[in-house]
């Protein structure tokens, strides 16, 4: 135990001078402890009564003479040095390739002919006077004769034709359609004078007409004629009137029909050649039923159109 102990402080001291001198450690190799023999244990003397051990014959072992180990050499370790940025090459630019300059072909001017020599005109000999006596000439005498006078034909102006549709006097007939100013034809399909009882039945809260009124409804054919697509605004630009000369519109603060049977959709486009139809619808005065004639207020030409 003694020697362990001896071991383990020379060990921690050598480990204490290297770390003040700034090296490391290094790891210290335990010593073997040596094993001692065990001896032999005392033989009791089964007869001897007074039960003596017999003395020792064995000689202690001298204890091992310990040498401490030198403490290792340090090396300090080579200092870094950084590796040195890399620099990449310049980017390699190709010379362009030459190209010859074409070499102009030289041609000769045309040899200068000269022009030909003049030759003067033959010089103008004059004929020889004439002898010859002249004859005297005779003037007759002129009497103005006064001219005659035709009268003017009389003009008899002839009547401006009517174009038809132009007036609402001159319709065009029912039944027939008509080219409008933007390229749609227009067809009365239907009237019907008096279509509350029609109106009621496809909506049972349409209210009735003013009293001296009744819903004129009017079913429309129309069709695209033009390569431009358009949509037919009948609200807007549909409107009748009759004997009172008073305008019948959809949309200009007149009363509403209500919700109608088959009501014609205004909001959609029509491509060249499509057609589509349906019900609009006027509020109108009892007494202007008879003369009531619709026209298209499109443009500056308005076309009118009878209802009957």
């Amino acid at each position: 135990m003694p020697r362990t102990i001896i071991t383990l402080c020379i060990t921690l001291a050598t480990a204490i001078a290297i770390i003040a001198c700034g090296g490391t450690p290094a790891p210290a190799t335990p010593e073997p402890i040596p094993t001692s023999t065990p001896e032999p244990a005392l033989a009791l003397a089964t007869t001897d009564p007074t039960n003596t051990p017999a003395p020792s014959t064995s000689t202690p072992e001298p204890a091992p003479s310990y040498t401490p180990e030198p403490p290792p050499t340090y090396t300090p370790q080579p200092t870094y040095t950084p590796q040195p940025t890399y620099t990449p090459l310049p980017t390699f630019t190709p010379i362009p390739t030459w190209t010859p300059v074409p070499t102009k072909t030289y041609t000769p001017q045309p040899t200068y002919a000269p022009q030909s020599t003049y030759t003067p005109f033959p010089t103008f000999t004059a004929l020889p006077t004439s002898t010859h006596t002249s004859i005297p000439v005779h003037t007759p005498t002129f009497t103005p004769v006064p001219p005659t006078e035709t009268p003017a034909p009389t003009t008899t102006p002839s009547p401006t034709p009517v174009l038809i549709g132009a007036t609402r006097n001159n319709p065009i007939p029912f039944g027939e359609h008509i080219i409008t100013n933007d390229g749609f034809s227009l067809w009365v399909e239907e009237v019907v004078e008096d279509a509350y009882a029609l109106i009621l039945e496809e909506y049972s809260y349409n209210d009735p007409p003013t009293p001296g009124n009744q819903f004129v409804m009017i079913r429309i054919k129309v069709k695209n004629n033009s390569p431009k697509i358009q949509d037919f605004f009948a609200p807007w630009r549909l409107r009748a009137v009759g004997n009172s000369s008073v305008e019948y519109s959809m949309v200009f603060g007149d009363e509403s029909c209500g919700v109608l049977p088959d009501s014609f959709d205004s909001n959609r486009d029509l491509f060249e050649g499509g057609e589509l139809s349906g019900n609009i619808c006027f509020s109108v005065k009892s007494s202007d039923v008879e003369s009531l004639v619709m026209y298209d207020a499109e443009g500056s030409d308005w076309i009118f159109i009878a209802l009957r």
